[in-house]
């Protein structure tokens, strides 16, 4: 149960009011990246006062909302989760529909630069991949599934991955959708690989994966009581332009109005990492 801690304060002597609280728009997720642009898109769409803060686990935005729930909502990518429980910590893993305020999944493309002739199952390919992830566990499963002799470098964001990848440090790189796809548009880079089981170019079509899919699963959700505050929320969700973020952006499924079967879905890819991780030991 979280509980709204109330605090003192002063008004001024000559009947001014006090001001409403700024919305917290709690990102678990590094400050830069695509969780982080997705807490930002989704900020620009609230009618109320608000402010992007960036946490780096669970456990410190868990502290925050319980601090102040009436005016936190928390976006939370499923890998924070399963980091969370990797490293015996404290995370969200239950929620409500009417808790929930959207949910979308992206996915990821494999990428090379042009005219890169190494596989993925080379000696000496190296893939780099978001730090989030659990990197050498796949790496290893995947070796051991394909006789390869693949290295993974960790990198902090997909962001960084495509930077890294531009600039020759890395031979493949999985890079979320929003990020790849431009780069690859602009045929800077080509992607044969999608993470989407239903692509055509899903890996596992080629390669044998310890999972099909492989998404980005982004959930927004509040412990707010303060039906204005969440309606705010709400409308930002549903607001259209929020809407073309997602469409520009290539996400695969997006909803303002998520139900249980949703909340499986992100919990399932929250898990299937773990799964990943607990394979590679």
């Amino acid at each position: 149960m979280f509980k709204k801690l109330v605090l003192p304060f002063v008004a001024l002597v000559f009947g001014a009011t006090v001001a409403t609280a700024d919305t917290k728009v709690i990102s678990v997720a590094p400050a830069v990246g695509p969780v982080a642009a997705y807490a930002q898109a989704y900020l620009k769409n609230l009618n109320m006062d608000a402010s992007f803060v960036p946490v780096k686990d669970c456990e410190t935005a868990m502290k925050m909302v319980e601090r102040d729930p009436d005016n936190s909502v928390v976006l939370l990518p499923h890998d924070l989760i399963s980091t969370a429980e990797r490293l015996g910590e404290t995370c969200w893993t239950e929620f409500t529909p009417e808790e929930v305020v959207g949910y979308a999944e992206s996915h990821y493309l494999h990428c090379h630069l042009p005219g890169n002739t190494k596989a993925l199952t080379d000696a000496g390919t190296k893939l780099g991949r978001a730090s989030m992830h659990p990197v050498q566990e796949w790496n290893s499963d995947f070796n051991k599934r394909n006789n390869a002799q693949l290295t993974s470098v960790p990198f902090p964001t997909s962001k960084h991955t495509l930077s890294g990848l531009l600039a020759g440090d890395i031979d493949w790189g999985l890079i979320v959708k929003p990020l790849s796809i431009p780069p690859r548009d602009r045929g800077e880079i080509v992607c044969p690989f999608s993470s989407d089981a239903r692509d055509s170019t899903s890996l596992h079509l080629t390669y044998d994966t310890i999972k099909p899919d492989y998404p980005l699963a982004n959930l927004l959700f509040t412990k707010s009581a303060d039906s204005a505050v969440v309606a705010d929320m709400r409308q930002a969700a549903a607001s259209a332009a929020f809407n073309e973020f997602h469409e520009k952006g290539k996400f695969t499924y997006w909803t303002a109005n998520a139900g249980n079967d949703d909340i499986e879905r992100f919990l399932r890819a929250a898990y299937d990492l773990v799964d990943m991780h607990n394979a590679g030991q």
